[in-house]
């Protein structure tokens, strides 16, 4: 049964590769996946390096909503990454209102992820989303993150049950300038420490106790100091 890094390695193998001939969206990754050739390929990425490595999936559509959709079924969708986790991004700033794109995460940091990604561009000037080769890219931590499918990789968390799945998240006030988190309690302590004693910001949360606080909190810039989630805040 496939880990993280087996998928990982076979993925890293990989970066470089571009459709051909370009704007194709023809790749050698079709026939692995048993997909159509000719059409977006970021879903068939993914799946044909889980076949190549014995990896099963909830789904192998090359369709990634419909990819999302399997894991969100099987119970293994989350809202904080892991490493090998299938990332799913809705990019902002068109008319799409949908899962847009796929990619694997290869390492992740409280503020960014790096992430191995099939039919998408090396930089951010050309598409993101069709972009024609296997590339690393860092995106950040924000709102174009959908959430995270979890393969059920060998050695792997077992997937939450349904009362954890559905845990309401608790809100906490983050007097900063960092932006939108949403992360488990260990990283976000362990993050505004960091920021407070290295980069002397004026940090803060509310909270009745810390250690109270679930699996997941949302942390945003409280405009008004009010302890509050207003629509001016971020």
């Amino acid at each position: 049964m496939a880990t993280a890094e087996t998928f990982l390695a076979a993925a890293r193998s990989e970066i470089g590769y571009t459709e051909s001939p370009a704007g194709s969206n023809q790749t050698k990754f079709a026939g692995e996946a048993g997909h159509a050739n000719g059409q977006p390929w970021c879903a068939t990425f993914l799946v044909a390096i889980a076949n190549r490595v014995g990896l099963a999936l909830p789904s192998r559509s090359a369709y990634t909503p419909t990819l999302a959709e399997g894991f969100k079924t099987a119970r293994r969708w989350h809202t904080t990454p892991a490493v090998g986790d299938f990332v799913f991004f809705d990019w902002p700033g068109d008319d799409k209102r949908r899962i847009q794109h796929g990619a694997v995460v290869e390492r992740v940091y409280p503020h960014d992820l790096v992430t191995i990604e099939g039919n998408t561009s090396a930089d951010n000037y050309s598409s993101q989303d069709n972009g024609g080769g296997v590339f690393r890219r860092t995106r950040p931590r924000n709102s174009s993150i959908v959430g995270y499918g979890r393969p059920a990789y060998s050695g792997a968390t077992p997937a939450p049950t349904q009362p954890e799945a559905e845990e309401m998240l608790t809100v906490i006030t983050c007097r900063e300038h960092g932006g939108v988190y949403l992360t488990d309690r260990a990283t976000f302590v362990r993050t505004l420490t960091h920021d407070a004693v290295v980069h002397g910001r004026n940090l803060g949360w509310y909270t009745p106790d810390i250690t109270d606080v679930p699996h997941s909190v949302i942390v945003w810039i409280d405009q008004a100091q009010d302890g509050h989630h207003n629509p001016e805040d971020v």
